[in-house]
């Protein structure tokens, strides 16, 4: 499960100029005002140099950007690193001492979280640097080829302009494609090569995406079917404008991806060992910053390796004493299907979590071209000034029925990213909060609420604690799996010993497992380590409040701080729920 959002490296897109721009005029308005005005200034500049450096991003986050005094004067759907890193560095060392210039007590309390926060951000931005070789891992699940369809297809057209954008976006897909090549091409060079496993995988992928190259692809048919809903559309403008799109899926959508396959093929010769990052020079301390910037953790690997064994040594014991055979029990969850289940569920959280606001919500297939290598399910983020508009994609090959399926949508839907979403920008958080992003607050939330309806549901039925602790176990085992591979040098051999004496020995399910974590290094962490660190920030809570706890109020906290660093997050909860050590407003 993921929560796709489309933000191609946002870190690492300032130019010097830009940042010497946001410099002077900060400077200037700092002169002129106060700190909090000077500070208002700097972000509207940092979002709307990030936001105008690509179009897809821009329609994701904002239904009407003009309203928002953003103008694009170029369509594209962004750029990649360079291998020449030294502007991107001057720019964090520049960004990082006009944040050092604000003075927290002279801002709002809304500003002083953005400051700790994007101060936060900053410094493991510079120490990512240092590995900026690898960055963009190409990934057969989460990498650009297989999210970028899902982007096209979901591209909302609100007038005729933003359909005229989107065929300029299209016309821009084989020189984003072209460029991310050479991207993978220029680290190769560097000794940075994609395993032979992963140049098969992305290569099938994108033939299956190719299919028959026809006007029934799914992108066409999309296409069409949107156009249908346009009601500032004639019939006429509709057939034009449907012979119009098919050409451009020929001439540049299906052709870049032609010339992936092509450029997949040639890396072959150079193909590299499916191996973890710290089988690089350097790697391993860009995974721990990797994984402590995606998490929001301040946890050294170490630190992290022990919380999870902790956990681990927890749940079996836990599992040791239960009744196993209620997982085969029939239960009420067989009866229901997805809608009803969103619906079910929607209704189950209102005493446990403070009130959203009234949202509508589509539920979705994912398309046959990309059911073989997408999630189980995924939640689509909507723009920020256009929260009616949420979508959750489900995966028929997945196959999910009964509490599966409805721990899923409680993760995608309620209250997991879509409640969690939809809350937030309801209370009109500044544009900074949305480019802010938190992957270990934002999947921790959502996994942290499968644990909280597995609860629930264990009022009722014996077997949702145990199907919990399977789940937990499993993200567990994984997660640890992805710091032994990323950060200790584990080979397939030492992986599957590990996996082995857990009892999980099935060759081709171990192959796949470790495949997904050299192609993703540190994505099961944002689930799980985030997950611990909201039932570790609850459970201490809890105890220091005891009988005046709130669940509500102890979410409602969570919720109202926003995605942010966990460290800053619980300054914020326990400021909020009156208790001590709270370093800031």
């Amino acid at each position: 499960m993921k929560n796709i959002f489309h933000r191609k490296n946002i870190p690492f897109l300032f130019s010097v100029a830009v940042i010497i721009l946001i410099l002077s005029a900060s400077i200037t308005f700092r002169c002129l005002f106060n700190d909090s005005l000077a500070f208002n200034r700097f972000t509207e500049i940092y979002c709307r140099q990030i936001l105008s450096q690509d179009t897809l991003s821009l329609h994701y986050t904002l239904a009407d950007p003009k309203a928002r005094g953003i103008q694009c004067d170029t369509f594209t759907l962004g750029t990649f690193p360079s291998i020449d890193n030294t502007a991107a560095k001057a720019a964090l060392e520049n960004q990082s001492s006009l944040l050092s210039a604000f003075n927290p007590d002279c801002l709002s309390d809304e500003q002083a979280l953005i400051l700790h926060i994007m101060s936060w951000q900053n410094s493991l931005e510079q120490k990512l640097q240092d590995g900026c070789i690898f960055l963009e891992q190409p990934s057969s699940s989460l990498g650009i080829q297989a999210q970028l369809p899902i982007l096209l297809a979901e591209y909302e057209f609100r007038c005729r302009e933003d359909i005229d954008t989107y065929f300029l976006l299209l016309e821009d897909t084989d020189r984003y494609l072209r460029e991310y090549l050479s991207w993978q091409q220029a680290k190769i060079v560097l000794g940075v090569a994609p395993a032979t496993e992963t140049l098969d995988s992305l290569i099938d992928q994108c033939r299956e995406f190719l299919g028959e190259e026809s006007r029934e692809h799914f992108l066409q048919t999309v296409f069409v079917s949107r156009c249908q809903d346009c009601e500032f559309l004639s019939e006429q403008e509709r057939l034009s404008l449907a012979d119009r799109h098919f050409s451009l899926l020929t001439e540049h959508v299906f052709a870049a991806y032609h010339t992936l396959i092509t450029g997949f093929q040639a890396m072959q010769n150079e193909a590299g060992a499916l191996a973890g990052l710290c089988s690089y020079p350097g790697g391993r301390d860009f995974y721990e910053a990797c994984v402590q910037y995606t998490c929001g953790t301040d946890l050294s690997l170490e630190e992290i390796r022990l919380r999870l064994y902790t956990q681990l040594i927890s749940d079996i014991t836990a599992v040791r004493q239960l009744d196993l055979s209620a997982l085969n029990e029939s239960t009420l969850y067989d009866q229901m299907d997805a809608a009803d289940m969103v619906t079910a569920l929607r209704e189950r959280i209102k005493t446990m979590f403070p009130e959203g606001p009234e949202v509508s919500w589509t539920l979705k297939e994912i398309a046959p071209e990309l059911a073989s290598y997408a999630s189980p399910a995924f939640y689509m983020v909507p723009p920020t000034d256009a929260l009616t508009e949420n979508t959750i994609y489900l995966n028929p090959q997945n196959e999910l029925t009964g509490f599966s399926l409805y721990t899923t949508l409680a993760h995608e839907g309620f209250p997991g990213h879509l409640y969690q979403n939809t809350y937030y920008y309801s209370q009109k958080p500044p544009l900074i909060r949305r480019l802010l992003s938190f992957g270990g607050y934002t999947e921790g939330w959502a996994t942290y609420t499968e644990s909280l309806i597995c609860e629930l549901a264990g009022q009722t039925w014996d077997g949702a604690k145990a199907f919990w602790l399977d789940r937990s176990l499993n993200l567990c085992v994984a997660s640890l799996l992805d710091i032994g591979i990323h950060g200790e040098g584990w080979d397939m051999d030492k992986a599957s010993g590990f996996l082995t004496d857990l009892g999980i020995t099935d060759p081709l399910v171990i192959k796949e497992l470790y495949q997904y974590i050299v192609e993703n290094p540190g994505n099961y962490l944002r689930y799980y380590l985030g997950c611990l660190s909201f039932l570790d920030l609850r459970a201490q809570c809890k105890k220091e409040l005891g009988d005046n706890f709130s669940l509500t109020e102890f979410h409602q906290a969570v919720l109202d701080a926003g995605p942010c660093p966990f460290s800053i997050l619980e300054n914020w909860v326990r400021s909020r729920l009156g208790l001590s050590s709270a370093q800031f407003p």
